[in-house]
């Protein structure tokens, strides 16, 4: 597929052909912009009220095209325009990945009787905000590698001396029976935060 390129105004180059996923959801998303990018598109436009960005990403960081290589377009929520109001609301969306992270390693439980979104640290996160950082970060590695997915990760890059690669994550996902997604990109996407965070894990232990 032949890609024709304009240059913007701040000198960034943005392809002029490109897919649109308005009206596409879930399972359906995921797998249109998969096909996209593996048959040469490298411009993908999405939008809040679409209610598609997270399966946008997902296939995105499943890809096996470079980032670097994807133009990306997305519009905030009429509620949300203005410069206050977007930094808002990209706020809001960094904080549910987080909130997800902090659930999964056991480090803040939401709020008895309180608003949906409210969380409160558990007693193994003020335990390791109490420690220097050294410790704090050896706490959250030892947590991190304490769920089967992870450890498993972290023993096969130990025993081969290599990064494992994204193929042998998800099998030992699969084993962990981490895989119970709606897309194969989703279990792709996930193997590669698995290797994100054991990556981190073993460059804790070089400092």
């Amino acid at each position: 597929m032949t890609q024709l390129f304009t240059t913007l105004n701040n000198g960034i180059t943005m392809p002029l052909l490109g897919l649109g996923v308005y009206d596409m959801y879930k399972k359906e998303a995921e797998e249109a912009v998969t096909h996209a990018l593996e048959i040469g598109y490298r411009l993908i436009d999405t939008a809040a009220m679409y209610k598609n960005e997270t399966e946008i990403g997902n296939a995105i960081r499943a890809s096996a095209v470079p980032r670097k290589e994807i133009f990306l377009t997305t519009k905030v929520a009429d509620g949300d325009q203005g410069y206050d109001n977007t930094l808002h609301a990209f706020d809001e969306r960094q904080a549910d990945y987080y909130a997800n992270a902090g659930r999964y390693l056991g480090l803040i439980e939401p709020k008895k009787s309180s608003d949906v979104g409210s969380y409160a640290l558990t007693s193994k996160a003020t335990e390791i905000l109490g420690m220097n950082q050294r410790n704090r970060q050896l706490a959250l590695a030892k947590l991190i590698v304490g769920h089967e997915a992870f450890g498993n990760t972290l023993r096969l890059y130990l025993k081969q001396t290599t990064r494992p690669t994204k193929e042998q994550v998800i099998a030992i996902m699969k084993q962990a029976q981490l895989n119970r997604v709606e897309a194969e990109s989703t279990i792709a996407r996930r193997a590669s935060t698995v290797l994100a965070w054991v990556d981190w894990v073993i460059e804790l232990t070089k400092r």
